[in-house]
């Protein structure tokens, strides 16, 4: 049975074009980010490169030679963000996707998503923004996990669902943009074009609840390999606590004080662990609870972390950051969510074993 005729509609009724956006600065696994959206069960599909920077950081790279593939470059970086915006303003499709160059759809993901999408707006909903959960997958093919773990209730809003800790495990939570797949007026009233340090695709799904109030809408499905990097191989693992903290503060207004002091617990003082930076964690505590209301969920994932990174380093902080300036020197972070490794890794198969896994 095929996607379309598993959620009830005829795809001979309705076949809407999909824009598929990957923006790159030209690393070899763009060509595997390329040839995954190619390959994608739903056929009625352009893909769009965009490089953030000259068209010569591709020349080393063997790109497939598809009618369906076009390329578009700045000639100047201008950020990953705003090379995805440029690149839709140049697409056609109804239905706009996008991907990570460091990262690979499962052949059924944008089959899948179109069709809970056409459900949506056949039921009334004038924008649709559909997510998928994904494997978190290292270079090697080890699994650090699946995720999201829960999926966001009916009532949730987008930052409710992102920020506020329910339980103590990670990964429990995520929305990141290369899970999404959207309408082309929702990019087009919010456009993708922020230029800041961390958390772009979530100041961009805040500003979409924010002006237009649709709601993320998620296939249980797991759709994505997500690409578990190393340390700086890429902006999402490349930033710091002080940027994350500061994104918080300027969004502070547009979120609840649960949601706000939730948050800065457990993203931002996670990364401040990795990053070393222990007396930066006593700060964001106490930033946490004078300007926000962290519920127990919170104070108890941080406890853990701390006491995960206690154990990992010996039986105190050690480094040579231990009670220096927390602003200075700082270092790579994990993944988005500054969780770490899921305990129980195996090795990834092949993509028929993630399809129907809910």
């Amino acid at each position: 049975m095929s996607e379309s005729e598993s959620v009830g509609l005829n795809r001979e009724d309705r076949v809407p074009l999909v824009s598929a956006i990957i923006s790159t600065v030209g690393r070899p696994s763009l060509v595997g980010a390329v040839e995954s959206a190619l390959g994608q069960s739903w056929k009625n599909l352009e893909v769009i490169v965009s490089v953030d920077g000259s068209r010569d950081l591709l020349d080393h790279l063997c790109l497939p030679n598809n009618p369906r593939l076009r390329i578009v470059a700045s000639d100047v970086h201008i950020g990953g963000q705003m090379a995805r915006g440029r690149a839709i303003a140049e697409s056609s499709g109804e239905f706009v996707a996008i991907l990570d160059d460091d990262d690979t759809w499962l052949p059924t993901k944008i089959e899948n998503q179109v069709n809970i999408a056409l459900q949506l707006i056949e039921s009334g909903s004038k924008h649709v923004l559909v997510a998928c959960r994904s494997a978190v997958v290292k270079p090697d093919g080890q699994i650090v996990r699946i995720t999201a773990r829960r999926l966001p209730s009916p009532r949730e809003s987008i930052p409710e669902y992102l920020f506020v800790r329910r339980r103590i495990i990670p990964g429990e939570t995520a929305i990141g943009s290369s899970m999404l797949l959207f309408d082309r007026e929702l990019a087009e009233i919010v456009p993708l074009d922020s230029n800041i340090p961390m958390h772009d695709d979530w100041d961009w799904l805040l500003a979409v609840q924010l002006r237009t109030g649709t709601r993320v809408e998620f296939s249980p499905k797991i759709l994505l390999r997500y690409a578990d990097n190393p340390a700086g191989a890429s902006v999402s693992s490349s930033g710091n606590w002080l940027s994350s903290s500061d994104w918080f503060l300027r969004q502070k207004k547009n979120l609840s004080a649960r949601e706000f002091g939730d948050a800065v617990l457990c993203i931002c003082a996670p990364l401040a662990l990795q990053q070393g930076e222990w007396r930066a964690v006593g700060k964001l505590v106490r930033i946490s609870i004078r300007q926000g209301s962290p519920g127990f969920s919170a104070f108890a994932f941080v406890f853990l972390m701390c006491a995960k990174s206690l154990f990992r380093n010996g039986s105190k902080p050690h480094g040579r950051r231990w009670g220096k300036d927390c602003s200075a020197e700082r270092q790579p972070l994990g993944l988005q969510d500054s969780l770490g490794p899921f305990e129980g890794s195996v090795s990834f198969g092949p993509h028929e074993q993630f399809q129907d896994r809910e």
